[in-house]
């Protein structure tokens, strides 16, 4: 699976002005909004949030990978957000975020998810493939 085919320039924030995961979360539901709907971004938003309570996304040297499963989305959808400056992580506490890939996936599609997250992961796997995310400009 090729994260390239996933993304989309309207899912991609570089740098936006965000201070806590929670509103790089919200940033880019935003931007899946148009999607999704508001009924299903806002219900999207809620999972990803009650997930963070039980378990945090942050994996470590600065990337989360928030994701859920999405009741009624017919294929996987996938935004970005990177931070040269990184933001609040908030859980574990004073860890910062620089790369954050959200990833919604269909409910019943269990193997498209892990192929997804699988792909995230080789993607950030590396010290300079992670650099490289820091440092994109818009």
């Amino acid at each position: 699976m090729k994260l390239s085919s996933l993304l989309s320039e309207s899912t991609i924030l570089i740098d936006p002005p965000v201070e806590t995961k929670e509103e790089a979360v919200q940033r880019l539901m935003a931007t899946l909004e148009p999607i999704l709907g508001v009924a299903k971004a806002t219900a999207a938003f809620d999972l990803l949030m009650e997930r963070e309570k039980k378990i945090s996304s942050y994996v470590d040297y600065g990337v989360a990978i928030p994701h859920t499963r999405l009741d009624g989305l017919d294929r996987v959808l996938v935004g970005l957000i990177t931070s040269a400056k990184g933001f609040d992580a908030q859980d574990p506490p004073g860890a910062k975020v620089n790369i954050l890939f959200l990833v919604l996936s269909p409910i019943g599609k269990n193997t498209l998810m892990l192929q997804t997250l699988a792909a995230v992961a080789r993607l950030c796997h590396t010290k300079e493939m992670r650099e490289a995310l820091r440092r994109m400009k818009a």
